[in-house]
């Protein structure tokens, strides 16, 4: 293979990827949805490690997903948030009417959070990006330089908090859903979630993943990724090894692995924490690379992921029903028979029967119920 052949299908690739829609937002929706349901599953159930299987299989999760999935899903937050507004500016609507638009979808989601709490899930994560975007929609007008200067405020609070409670609170030991009844499950999740919202939301637990989210949007990195090749190379080269780097003493800690005293494995969390964030934007910027390597034709994994991740809202609403429904003490409590090994393959059945659900809406055309209602929701007083 000669160099120009090189250069001739590099630039078939960019001109097959300008002509159709990126499917970079898509597909990091849906790889993050997959961290998610592996890592809910893993914080709901109280099996410990028991078997060789066992640490491998936590060492593996924490590492490579714990902590790094839901930045994600925070970044590909504030993308969305900075897309939405650009799009309702295009329809001629001030930036007041804008940001009252943006606030009332955070309002929506709040509701949504809420509601699933109830019924179900304590794990509720719709309501923290639901009460950041009330509180902080105004971000996706401020200059880089006033967003970077709220990260550097929100880099230590949450990770030393969470490290703090975890480790010395809990003892390192994560005691999972306790309410055998669903009446008891109720307040139980109220209380969880409630306070978690809240917590998360004072810590400004979202705003370092949600403000690359807002930078990248401004770039066009997302959704013209072939003209921010060496960005993404970039942030992969340096997100990927730190974030691995940083999360490997607590992946060792967690997996029984290493015995550290609680200073240390303080310490551990706190360094995991702070990396993810990392990682996450890593995995963001891998997906953007490969899909332009792939020339808009990811294959049956992409497309399974691009599917997930235009329906995440459905997908996650499901995923907490099918793990709540199976897992928690007041429904089948299946965590009694699972091995902590069998829970993650339980857990990746069901992001695989959530995929299965998401390809099929999209064989029918059609989006996903609840993406359907948030948006009707919403739509109704902007119109």
């Amino acid at each position: 293979m000669t160099t120009s052949d090189v250069d001739v299908s590099s630039a078939q690739r960019v001109a097959q990827v300008r002509s159709g829609r990126s499917l970079t937002p898509d597909l990091a929706r849906g790889l993050g949805m997959a961290g998610v349901v592996l890592v809910n599953a893993s914080m709901v159930t109280v099996v410990p490690v028991r078997s060789t299987l066992d640490a491998i299989a936590e060492f593996v999760v924490t590492l490579l997903l714990e902590g790094r999935s839901w930045p994600m899903f925070a970044l590909m937050f504030g993308w969305g948030l900075a897309a939405s507004a650009a799009s309702l500016e295009r329809r001629g609507l001030t930036r007041p009417l804008v940001l009252r638009t943006l606030r009332r979808r955070g309002g929506w989601l709040i509701v949504f959070g809420l509601v699933q709490s109830v019924l179900y899930f304590s794990l509720d994560i719709l309501g923290i990006y639901g009460l950041t975007a009330v509180v902080l929609a105004g971000m996706v007008f401020w200059s880089s330089r006033a967003r970077w200067t709220l990260v550097a405020l929100a880099l230590v609070p949450w990770p030393f908090f969470t490290a703090i409670g975890e480790v010395w609170l809990d003892d390192g030991e994560d005691t999972g859903w306790e309410a055998t009844t669903y009446l008891l499950s109720v307040a139980e999740r109220l209380a969880i979630v409630l306070g978690g919202m809240s917590a998360a939301t004072l810590a400004l637990a979202v705003v370092p993943p949600m403000v690359v989210g807002l930078e990248l949007h401004r770039r066009g990195a997302l959704r013209r990724p072939e003209d921010h090749l060496a960005l993404h190379r970039r942030l992969v080269a340096w997100g990927l090894p730190l974030g691995l780097l940083g999360g490997l003493p607590w992946a060792l800690v967690d997996a029984g692995w290493w015995g550290a005293g609680q200073g240390w494995s303080a310490v551990a969390l706190f360094v995991h924490l702070e990396t993810g964030v990392l990682q996450g934007v890593a995995y963001v910027s891998l997906l953007a690379l490969w899909q332009v390597r792939a020339a808009g034709r990811p294959g049956r994994a992409g497309r399974a992921l691009a599917a997930v991740g235009q329906r995440s809202l459905t997908v996650y609403l499901v995923h907490a029903l099918l793990l709540s429904l199976t897992l928690s003490p007041w429904a089948l409590d299946l965590t009694s028979s699972l091995s902590l090994a069998g829970t993650y393959a339980w857990a990746t059945a069901v992001w695989l029967l959530c995929a299965a659900l998401a390809l099929a809406l999209h064989a029918a055309g059609r989006s996903g119920p609840a993406e359907t209602a948030l948006r009707h929701v919403v739509a109704r007083k902007v119109d």
